[in-house]
């Protein structure tokens, strides 16, 4: 089946058309997503939300603006930037970095 009729399908809401996009496309989109968030687990759900809405909004996707793989990806950029960009993401970077000073600062007896 070529891949056009896939996102056809898809867009009907046909099960065995998005597992089949998602097998394509799974890989290439969590790479992508790693590379902006550097943790292969949050990766791995940024790319699973990603593909949940895909699915729930497969009706706005438009061959004549571009791309089904675009498309998809311009998602999962988006949704990757977003969580970086997000104060939990931050504080989360943080924590480590606090706990690295403190514990140097108590083996130097500065703390």
């Amino acid at each position: 089946m070529d891949l056009e009729t896939l996102v056809v399908r898809f867009q009907k809401k046909d099960i065995l058309a998005f597992e089949k996009l998602y097998d394509m496309y799974w890989e290439n989109i969590c790479g992508v997503v790693h590379t902006i968030v550097k943790d292969k687990g949050l990766a791995e759900e940024i790319s699973q939300d990603v593909f949940a809405k895909v699915w729930n909004n497969s009706d706005s996707y438009n061959a004549s603006k571009g791309r089904f793989f675009t498309w998809i990806l311009n998602i999962a950029r988006n949704a990757a930037i977003d969580k970086v960009r997000s104060k939990s993401f931050k504080d989360q970077k943080k924590e480590p970095v606090c706990r690295l000073l403190r514990r140097y600062f108590e083996q130097s007896g500065q703390y």
